[in-house]
C-alpha cells in the first residue's frame, strides 16, 4: 500500500452524463511460438502505443488490446475480468482545503482454463495463478483514474436511493470521520473498502449502466476534454483524451462514445501536428465506423471524417482510392447544395450543444 502526502492542485465535477450501453469485445490476438507452463499470472500494462499498432483489417481486430509481453495461441476456453484496484492514495491541498485522492487502477485478469500459452516473449512477470494448478491468468492494467472519497460517497449514497435492494446486499462501505481521516490507518482501510464498492457495482449489470457510475469512471475527464477542445487547447486535451479513450477501449464500454472520443483525440492531434499517431488512430476509427453498433454515430461524422482523413492521406501521400470511393458514394446519396462540415467544428458544435443542456 503506497500513501503519499503532497500538495497539488486540481479539479472536481460532478454533472450527470447520459446511460451507456456494454459491447463485448475479444480480447485474444492469437499466434504461435514456444510453450509455457500452466498455472502462471502474467502482468503487464496497455497503452495506446499498443492500440495505434493493431492491424485494421477488420473491426475486431481495431478493439483488441493486443498483449504486450505475450502472443498466445490457446486450446481451452477463454474468460476476461475487469477488475479495479486502490492500492494507492495522496494527500493534497487545493485553495486550502486538504483531502486525498484515491488511485484506481482498472485491470483485464485474462484466464485461459486447462489451456497452453505459446511463444512467450517475457516471463519476468510470471507468477503461479492462486485459483487454480490448471489455470493461466494474464493480469493487464488499462486505465487508472484519481477519486476523492466523496465521489465514492456520491455514488454510493445515489446508488443506495435508486437501487436499495440490490446495494443492500454490500456490506462495508467506509463511513465518514471527523478526526484522523488523514491517518494512515483510515486511508489504508478506505483503500480495501472502496475497491471492495468499485468491483460489487462494476459486477452488477444494472449498477454498472448506471449514469451516476458512468460519471464516476469518466464524467470529470470528459468535461475537462470538452472544454479544452472548446478553447482550442489540443496539447492540453491530448493526454486526457488518450486516457479516457484507453479506459473506455478496455471496459468494452459505448462504442458511440469511445468512436466520438476517437475523433476528438484524432483532431487534437492533427492540430499539434503529430500527423504519424493521427493517421495511426485514424486507421482505427475508419474500422470502427463500420461496426454494425456505430450507425448512429456514422451518419453524424463518417463523410466529415473521409473529409479529413483524404486531406490527412494527401498531405502523408498516401493512397487515397479507397477513401474518394466511399466520400463519392456518401456524395452521391446527399442533396448537392448540402455542405460538409469540417470535422474539428463539428466536433467542436456538439460539445457546444451539450454544454447548452
Amino acid at each position: 500500500m503506497s500513501i503519499q502526502m503532497s500538495t497539488k492542485v486540481g479539479m472536481d465535477t460532478d454533472d450527470d452524463i447520459s446511460t451507456i450501453e456494454e459491447e463485448v469485445v475479444s480480447l485474444l490476438h492469437p499466434s504461435s511460438g514456444r510453450s509455457v507452463s500452466p498455472s502462471l499470472t502474467i502482468e503487464s500494462d496497455s497503452s495506446l502505443d499498443d492500440i495505434a499498432s493493431i492491424s485494421n483489417q477488420d473491426d475486431v481486430a481495431a478493439d483488441v488490446l493486443v498483449p504486450s509481453l505475450l502472443d498466445l495461441t490457446l486450446e481451452s476456453s477463454v474468460k476476461s475480468i475487469v477488475k479495479f484496484k486502490i492500492n494507492s492514495a495522496q494527500s493534497k491541498t487545493v485553495q486550502g482545503e486538504k483531502f486525498v485522492v484515491y488511485f484506481v487502477e482498472a485491470h483485464h485478469r485474462i484466464q485461459y482454463e486447462d489451456g497452453k500459452i505459446k511463444n512467450a516473449v517475457n516471463l519476468e512477470n510470471c507468477k503461479e495463478c492462486p485459483h487454480s494448478s490448471k489455470t493461466i491468468e494474464r493480469v493487464e492494467k488499462f486505465g487508472s483514474l484519481e477519486r476523492r472519497y466523496s465521489e465514492f460517497l456520491t455514488v454510493y449514497n445515489a446508488l443506495m436511493k435508486s437501487h436499495r435492494a440490490l446495494m443492500e446486499e454490500f456490506q462495508g462501505f467506509p463511513k465518514k470521520v471527523l478526526i484522523g481521516n488523514f491517518s494512515v490507518e483510515v486511508i489504508t482501510e478506505r483503500c480495501k473498502s472502496l475497491e471492495r464498492f468499485v468491483n460489487f457495482v462494476y459486477a452488477e449489470d444494472v449498477l454498472r449502466r448506471t449514469a451516476i457510475f458512468s460519471n464516476f469512471l469518466y464524467g470529470r475527464e470528459l468535461k475537462m476534454s470538452d472544454n479544452l477542445l472548446l478553447h482550442s487547447e489540443f496539447e492540453e486535451a491530448c493526454p486526457i483524451l488518450e486516457k479516457t479513450y484507453v479506459l473506455l477501449q478496455g471496459l468494452h464500454w459505448d462504442t458511440g462514445l469511445v468512436l466520438r472520443i476517437l475523433c476528438q483525440l484524432i483532431v487534437s492531434l492533427h492540430c499539434i501536428s503529430d500527423y504519424e499517431k493521427t493517421c495511426q488512430l485514424a486507421e482505427i476509427a475508419m474500422s470502427r465506423f463500420l461496426a454494425p453498433g456505430n450507425k448512429k454515430i456514422k451518419s453524424e461524422l463518417y463523410l466529415p471524417f473521409l473529409f479529413f482523413c483524404n486531406s490527412l492521406w494527401r498531405t502523408l501521400g498516401k493512397d487515397r482510392t479507397y477513401i474518394r470511393g466511399e466520400i463519392e458514394q456518401l456524395q452521391s446519396l446527399r442533396k448537392k447544395e448540402d455542405c460538409v462540415p469540417n470535422l474539428l467544428d463539428l466536433l467542436r458544435d456538439e460539445i457546444a450543444l451539450k454544454t447548452l443542456h
